[in-house]
């Protein structure tokens, strides 16, 4: 980081990638869990990225703040946090596929507004070369590179500590889409969410709704937390989905609305 007047330079140099962590092959939960009884494909265990000085994400931030706002742009080379299935080979009628982690160029704008309680947000950001999933498996290893557009809208409002609120809509758009891909040329989401505290802010509750627009997919999340006293703390977790498209990812979670209790002892 290097700081100058109102300007913040940043330079990312990340040898140790992570990516988004799966249930393992077989779980109920799995990624890529309705391939693995397909008697024509091998589904191989994936190709984690790993510790590399060579292939490490680079990126570099300018940010500059004025009064009650800051604006900043950022050009980067990352890995997907997700995996994408790679066909390798065909043997005996069956094909091999193994989910790799692939990488793109991005340059990506933010801007960040305050008027005293109330935060506006706007990202945008153009990202070469990204990697999607294509019905043709046997054509490029079934992958297609796209270029893509994505954004987000978001406010959030705090209301001098009595509660908080906040919305969120954003949309990922493949340009030059094709109907060769699995993915849709628009994926878009909405978010919210409300906090508040209760009883001299011993009871606090936060409730999340996110809504996948395409699909009409919904989640629903309350999470509480009550202080008994000083060392110990009762925590009531609940969480419902209202699934409604059937090729959905989501699709496996839409009879698995549960209900969590936590007893926390503080000595």
């Amino acid at each position: 980081d290097y700081f100058s007047h109102n300007h913040h330079w940043t330079l990312l140099l990340n040898p140790d990638r992570k990516t988004n962590q799966f249930a393992l092959p077989g779980h109920e939960y799995a990624l890529f869990n309705p391939l693995q009884n397909n008697p024509l494909i091998n589904l191989t265990k994936e190709q984690t990225p790993k510790t590399s000085l060579s292939d490490m994400e680079v990126g570099l931030r300018w940010k500059k703040t004025f009064s009650g706002h800051d604006v900043s742009f950022m050009l980067a080379e990352v890995t997907n946090n997700n995996p994408v299935l790679a066909s390798q080979t065909i043997q005996n009628q069956q094909i091999t596929l193994q989910p790799i982690f692939t990488r793109y160029q991005m340059l990506g704008f933010a801007m960040n507004w305050t008027d005293e309680q109330t935060l506006f947000k706007i990202e945008l950001a153009k990202k070469w070369n990204k990697t999607f999933q294509s019905k043709e498996l046997l054509v490029n290893q079934g992958l297609l590179r796209k270029n893509t557009i994505e954004w987000m809208l978001g406010i959030e409002y705090d209301a001098n500590n009595d509660f908080y609120l906040s919305f969120e809509l954003s949309d990922q758009w493949i340009q030059d889409w094709s109907a060769k891909l699995i993915n849709r040329q628009h994926e878009s989401n909405f978010y919210t969410i409300f906090s508040k505290n209760f009883l001299n802010e011993t009871l606090k509750t936060q409730y999340v709704y996110i809504y996948q627009i395409q699909d009409q997919n919904a989640i629903h999340r309350l999470q509480t937390s009550y202080d008994i006293n000083d060392q110990l703390k009762a925590h009531i977790n609940l969480a419902t989905f209202d699934i409604r498209s059937s090729t959905s990812v989501l699709k496996n979670f839409e009879d698995k609305n549960r209900i969590s209790v936590k007893l926390e002892w503080t000595f």
